[in-house]
């Protein structure tokens, strides 16, 4: 993944003439560019898969069933709406860069949804631990946000697992202010619903993949932004 993002290798490289000319090999190339194409939805499961288990060590299974049907409904259901109303987050179309899609959504985009707002309000958690919940309800909004915000430039037109304004007369620069809105408020909303039932934590030390995954996917965007900047 670090590689393809750094590299910019993708279906556009893969259609150049100079990579045809360079693997003549074409079963070859076909693979290479399956692989584009399902690298970033292989790892949104693979890291789900991680953080639903961390949940259920550091809650319970019911918890973490609990949680993770609330994130992926709302990560479902908003992109949805807003790419047959384009609203709440926005006029958007999602091609099928994440996986085969289940109406007009890409099957893994939820993953991203609770791969971010899991992340974000265990990080809020870890660094607020003395907060109420709705403070950390609130810190984890603001860290879901910004995650976002640094997602866009490349999720929108690098990686083009969404495109903000689909038409040929769009050419606006930024996403629509709804989008930020809608991920402030339902990641709120959302992590106001996570509330553990337990007032310690079930283990002492919680996993780190939550917030890991986190962490690695926004110093990935923003080293992948100051590396296609000064190439």
């Amino acid at each position: 993944m670090s590689v393809l993002w750094l590299t910019g290798f993708g279906d556009a490289t893969v259609a150049d003439p100079a990579f045809a000319r360079r693997i003549a090999n074409r079963e070859l190339a076909a693979a290479l560019g399956t692989l584009a194409r399902s690298m970033d939805a292989i790892w949104m499961v693979l890291a789900s898969i991680c953080i639903y288990l961390s949940l259920v060590q550091m809650e319970s299974i019911m918890v973490a069933r609990r949680w993770s049907a609330t994130v992926l409904a709302a990560g479902f259901a908003l992109p949805a709406m807003s790419a047959l109303s384009q609203w709440p987050l926005g006029p958007v179309f999602y091609p099928q860069n994440l996986g085969l899609k289940i109406g007009p959504v890409p099957s893994t985009l939820p993953l991203l949804w609770f791969i971010v707002i899991v992340g974000a309000r265990e990080a809020a958690w870890r660094l607020f631990p003395r907060a109420s919940h709705g403070g950390v309800a609130a810190a984890a909004a603001i860290f879901a946000l910004l995650t976002d915000a640094n997602l866009e430039p490349l999720a929108w037109k690098y990686r083009a697992w969404w495109i903000w304004y689909p038409g040929p007369a769009a050419h606006a620069a930024y996403p629509p202010w709804s989008n930020f809105v809608t991920w402030f408020a339902a990641s709120l909303a959302i992590s106001w619903l996570m509330r553990t039932p337990h007032l310690v934590p079930r283990v002492t030390q919680r996993p780190l993949i939550a917030v890991g995954s986190l962490a690695f996917l926004n110093l990935l965007a923003l080293a992948t932004q100051a590396f296609l900047h000064w190439a």
